[in-house]
């Protein structure tokens, strides 16, 4: 079991929560986790470190655990937006043995960092389901100071509105997860492997229509995001999170409405895994009374990883919040 190093008796994200817990406490400078429906993102906001969800395909997968075959993505999560274009240089590139790695050399992120953001544009969703619904106002606060320090920096915000993104969280692709289990492992190791059988049973419930449905939202909401991206370099936004929340924990309290607890943090990152769009979290600031960090997203455009790795390491240069340090 792997804990929160701002306090060990909560939950430091989901599944790659032990590659944030590891690189917020000091045990190593870059960890990789693997983004689904946010869980690189997700820790990185919870452990207040940087986590990067690269263009789906750009960060090769194999020998990765990929249960969900059109949305996994390996990602790094580092200290700083610096780590992570360093990271990110080693990371990206073809791989022929990912039958969806993208046909492109390694990208170039560091010679960019230092350039100018005065002129971006960034999105601010109006939407009230990305401020309301899964987040507390102390941490709506931070993530709105954050966007305000880009304007500072010269870049040009505006609101714009995502509404069908907030089914991102609820369509469900869980016929792909029995289908990499069988290609990747026996019958008799899946019968004997009870801990998977749930994941096994749900994929084998969903219908092939209910799934090509899916598919069909799913492309309506990137079709949604790929035009609000036309008006706007990148969309900021909160990171899903469950700070604070008890490591068993099955419900958390928002603004007075109770909610599932592990869930809720997929409301929010959901937008890219589904679209397979780049994103990145980057801490911006302290909520429940300054004990833990929260997480500033940046969606952008396929492939234009690089714009947001210089946005944030601009953020990064105007704040000291990415050098906070946990108890633990």
């Amino acid at each position: 079991m792997c804990y929160s190093p701002w306090d060990p008796s909560t939950s430091p994200g989901t599944t790659s929560g032990g590659s944030g817990a590891a690189v917020a406490s000091g045990m190593g400078l870059l960890s990789i986790g693997t983004d689904t429906g946010g869980s690189v993102r997700h820790p990185a906001s919870n452990c207040g470190v940087v986590g990067f969800k690269a263009t789906f395909g750009r960060v090769s997968r194999a020998g990765v655990w990929a249960t969900s075959w059109t949305t996994d993505q390996a990602g790094p999560l580092t200290k700083t937006v610096e780590d992570n274009a360093i990271a990110m240089e080693a990371l990206t590139g073809y791989d022929a043995n990912d039958l969806v790695s993208i046909n492109l050399p390694p990208g170039e992120y560091l010679s960019g960092l230092n350039e100018s953001i005065r002129g971006l544009r960034i999105g601010l969703p109006a939407d009230s389901w990305v401020w309301r619904d899964w987040i507390g106002q102390d941490e709506e606060d931070a993530v709105r100071r954050a966007v305000a320090v880009f304007e500072e920096l010269g870049a040009e915000v505006s609101e714009v509105r995502i509404p069908l993104s907030y089914e991102a969280r609820n369509n469900s692709l869980a016929a792909e997860a029995p289908v990499w289990l069988r290609d990747n492992f026996s019958e008799d190791v899946l019968k004997d492997w009870v801990e998977i059988h749930p994941q096994l049973e749900r994929g084998d419930e969903q219908t092939f229509v209910e799934y090509i449905h899916a598919q069909q939202k799913r492309m309506a909401i990137r079709q949604e995001v790929a035009g609000v991206l036309q008006r706007v370099d990148a969309i900021a936004m909160p990171t899903g999170s469950t700070i604070g929340d008890l490591w068993n924990a099955e419900a958390a309290v928002i603004r007075g409405r109770t909610v599932p607890a592990r869930p809720r943090a997929v409301y929010l990152n959901g937008m890219a895994s589904q679209t397979g769009l780049p994103a990145i979290s980057i801490p911006c600031g302290f909520a429940k009374d300054g004990r833990f960090p929260v997480g500033l997203q940046l969606v952008g455009r396929d492939l234009d990883e690089a714009l947001l790795l210089r946005l944030g390491y601009a953020y990064q240069q105007a704040t000291d919040w990415h050098i906070r340090r946990p108890p633990v």
